[in-house]
């Protein structure tokens, strides 16, 4: 069963909702306690939210903020507790996301 929303969410759609929330496909939350980051559906007629997916992982440590790129391609989550940067590739027309291989998904000054 997916997690409740946490009590520390932060809003995470600033980007996308800057450019009309009518043309929002998902909503991204993240979460700094749990390290959570939270995608969910929104329907373009109701705005109505479902849950979609919930991440987790060692770079989402201390989550507290996400920002999409400009194209809308690529979600990133600047985690504290972990000292990273995690980056999402993410699909323009269902808002879903998916984790990049290779270097390119995380940038961090752990060791």
């Amino acid at each position: 069963m997916p997690p409740e929303v946490p009590a520390d969410a932060s809003a995470a759609t600033r980007n996308e909702l800057g450019r009309g929330a009518a043309r929002s496909v998902a909503v991204y939350l993240v979460s700094r306690v749990s390290g959570y980051l939270i995608t969910f559906n929104r329907n373009g007629t109701t705005g109505a939210l479902s849950l979609a997916a919930v991440a987790v992982g060692a770079y989402l440590t201390g989550a507290n903020d996400v920002v999409l790129s400009p194209d809308g391609t690529s979600l990133y989550v600047a985690a504290y507790g972990a000292n990273a940067v995690a980056a999402f590739s993410r699909n323009t027309t269902d808002g879903s996301l998916g984790v990049l291989s290779g270097t390119g998904k995380c940038v961090s000054t752990s060791t």
